[in-house]
């Protein structure tokens, strides 16, 4: 890493830096997969990563929500960056409460730690 740093700092300058940490953060993630892969091998069943994938309707909703925002960037910044920031705010919102509404264990988790804050209010 401090040479792969060195190198991409004489070449690039200070982006060097940042391509460095690019490129060690890659190598970490690669060796965590293998890491993980390693005990499942031989095992026939889904591998670990697949869960990592989201599913076609968080995916087509993510890609939808870039473009809205692209475009929203491209025509209403310059006229009026309040819409904009509101555009994405509102994306975010709508997002978010897909993929907690999709995996019922994030949904789950929030009932809970709400239910648990309710009960202690409650006894105060």
């Amino acid at each position: 890493y401090l040479g792969l740093t060195w190198v991409l700092t004489l070449a690039v300058g200070p982006v060097g830096i940042v391509l460095a940490n690019a490129a060690n953060i890659g190598i970490r993630i690669g060796i965590s997969v293998g890491i993980i892969n390693h005990p499942f091998q031989e095992c026939r069943l889904e591998k670990p990563q697949r869960g990592l994938y989201p599913d076609n309707d968080i995916l087509f909703l993510l890609l939808s929500t870039a473009t809205c925002l692209q475009l929203s960037e491209i025509y209403l910044y310059f006229w009026h960056p309040a819409i904009h920031f509101g555009i994405g705010a509102l994306l975010f919102v709508i997002v978010t409460l897909a993929v907690v509404l999709k995996e019922e264990f994030i949904f789950i988790f929030v009932l809970e730690n709400v239910r648990r804050l309710i009960g202690k209010e409650k006894k105060d």
